[in-house]
């Protein structure tokens, strides 16, 4: 069953409480090449999800009830914004993947009326 991109809906659930791996399988499992391109900032071997990195999303509903969509998790863009900047290490992936993945997370703050935090440098 297709999974529906919804940008438009955003989830404050605790970003702790969202299973990324779980994510990733289902994305994988569903054959949604673009919604693996949304959920995950950075996917250098769409074949291999262990090397899928910044992941913000999360799936709602279940197949059985009709289908599932793909909603932004304001947590996991804090989250993921905050790895941008530095911290718990920063990312280790390529410039051109940095920048494209802090334009991606600027969208989501638009989306979500609120300013990206200072310092989020591609460098």
């Amino acid at each position: 069953m297709a999974i529906k991109i919804d940008n438009a809906t955003i989830c404050d659930r605790a970003w702790g409480d969202v299973d990324k791996d779980s994510l990733a399988r289902r994305l994988h499992e569903a054959g949604s090449e673009a919604a693996i391109r949304e959920a995950f900032a950075y996917i250098p071997n769409l074949e291999n999800r262990s090397e899928w990195g910044g992941p913000h999303h999360e799936l709602q509903g279940s197949p059985a009830s009709g289908g599932q969509a793909l909603v932004v998790n304001r947590n996991g863009v804090h989250a993921l914004a905050a790895a941008l900047s530095g911290a718990r290490g920063g990312v280790k992936w390529p410039r051109s993947a940095r920048v494209a993945a802090l334009a991606h997370v600027r969208k989501h703050y638009r989306a979500m009326e609120e300013s990206p935090p200072e310092g989020m440098s591609a460098d």
